[in-house]
Formats: C-alpha cells, structure tokens, sequence
C-alpha cells in the first residue's frame, strides 16, 4: 500500500461526530462531483472513501446513490451516482464564484473548514512517501473550484503553490513542515509522525553521507599529499642527497617511505621519540623544497 493510501486510510478513520462537520465533509468530497443535468457522480480509487460518501448521502439527502464499480489500467475506480438540489446549488454557487467556500455551506462551526478540506483530500489529494520526496498536492480538474480551495487553504494558514497539470490544476506543497500543517490540520496525526520520523532518518542518512564523503575527500588528499612527499624524497635519494640530509630530515625520508598510507599523526608518532605533527609537517614541506631545487 502506498503511504498516499495509507494517510486516507487514516483520514477516512477518524469520527466526526458534530453534524454540521460531517456535512462539511461531505461537501468536501462532493468538491469532486461531476454534473450531468441533476444528476451528481463522484468517484474514488478507494472503496472505503466511496463507502463513508455513500453513508453521509444516505445521511444528509435520504438517498441511496446508484453505485458502479470500472476498472481502468488495472485499477478498480467506484462511482457514485444521485440526486440533490441542495448540493447542486452549493456547486453552482462555487463554479461561478459566489462567496468562499465555507460560507456556501450555510450553518457551521470552527471545525467545519478542517472537515471540509479532509473531505477535498481524500477526494483529490496526493502524498509521496517521505522516505523518497516531500510532495502533496490537491489535483483539481475545475478551475473555479481550485480557485475556492486555494483561497480555503490560505485562509487556514497553509497556503499552496499552483501548477498547471494537462486540464487540471494543481495546488501543492514540498515543504516537509508545511506538508505536517496540513495534516495536522485535516486530522493525519499518524501521517505528521511518519513524516517526522521519515524526516529524521533522511537527515541521518544526510548526515552519514556527508560524514563518508569527506572521510573519501580527506582520505584523496591525504594520499595525494604523501604521493608528493615520497616523489620528492625519491628525487633526493636519485640525486645522491639524501644520505646527506641532517639526520632529522633522513629519518623522516626514511619513514615516510616505509609508511606512504599513513596519516601525519600517525607518521609522528612512528619517531622515535614521537614529534609533533606541526614539526613533522615542517619537514615534509623541507624536503619537498630540496627536491624542488635539483634541477
């Protein structure tokens, strides 16, 4: 199961016991109603969304809509068919703009917008998997209507960006945090945990990888620093001067060449005594300056 699915499943869950916000909910789904003459059809990829649509109805207009099952690309798709003066003038009223959405519902409470908007994500909404990408989006087919949901969305603090999908318009987000409002918001507070702890593990990860890459980069320039260090003692000892070098810049030639993987702390520490790694430093810099000078 998608974690799209499994946030609807989460949403569809939830009890609404105030009448007024099951209407708004129902209204909610009903923003995704086609109209054909009197007739309303709504239409869900998820049969427990159609079942909830069908009880609220049942519920709100005492009657039971016509339901058909099609499947498209392998996917079932459920259709609900019916009825309603009362919810075709609400839609007329949103199609040709008249007042905001929440006031076209009538009587209300403070609840009712949240209610609402579950009702519209369950009916056009979308989440990627955290784990992958931040993106949720409402994916709307009429223009008037994503209109009125935007101005719903800004309203409630969660204000979406818009992009034009193919005859639909898509109202999105990809923040992280702003994704956890709107949930938090909607009822998903299982879904605001996934994400945070979904955001939590690509942070360490983020952070794991960070780590490796510049181990990889230190460990590059440390191999690439001690390849020039032994290039110049070479050019010395091909030259006949390394023999003559001061004792403390032969013997750090000569370890050097035994130990060409090793850090410069761990290079300083094989003197004996150990040195500091500032003075062993100072004379790896020496002898790449002799080495410099042969011509």
């Amino acid at each position: 199961m998608s974690f799209s699915s499994t946030v609807k499943e989460e949403l569809i869950g939830l009890s609404t016991k105030s009448s007024c916000c099951r209407r708004a909910l129902l209204y909610g789904f009903m923003l995704g109603a086609e109209i054909e003459g009197d007739t309303l059809s709504i239409s869900s990829e998820i049969e427990a969304v159609a079942a909830h649509v069908a009880k609220l109805i049942r519920e709100f207009f005492g009657k039971e809509p016509t339901a058909e099952v099609t499947a498209c690309f392998g996917r079932k798709k459920y259709i609900l068919r019916f009825e309603s003066a009362r919810l075709l003038k609400f839609l007329h009223g949103v199609d040709l703009g008249e007042g905001d959405l929440i006031s076209l519902l009538g009587k209300s409470c403070a609840s009712c917008p949240q209610a609402f908007l579950r009702g519209a994500f369950l009916t056009f909404g979308t989440v990627s998997d955290p784990a992958q990408s931040y993106h949720a989006e409402f994916l709307i087919p009429f223009a008037a209507r994503a209109e009125k949901l935007d101005a719903l969305l800004a309203e409630l603090g969660i204000p979406a960006r818009r992009i034009s999908r193919a005859k639909k318009i898509g109202l999105y987000y990809k923040s992280s945090s702003v994704i956890e409002e709107l949930f938090a918001e909607i009822g998903g507070s299982r879904a605001v945990f996934d994400l945070i702890n979904a955001k939590i593990e690509r942070e360490l990860r983020n952070n794991e990888n960070r780590a490796t890459n510049c181990d990889a980069r230190n460990i590059a320039k440390m191999v690439s620093a001690s390849q020039k260090q032994i290039t110049a003692i070479l050019r010395l000892k091909d030259c006949g001067m390394l023999d003559s070098l001061e004792e403390d810049l032969r013997k750090t030639a000569e370890l050097r060449m035994e130990h060409d993987e090793v850090s410069l702390s761990e290079l300083a520490a094989l003197h004996e005594p150990p040195i500091s790694k500032s003075g062993l430093n100072h004379r790896l810099v020496r002898l790449c300056e002799l080495a410099e000078k042969i011509k």
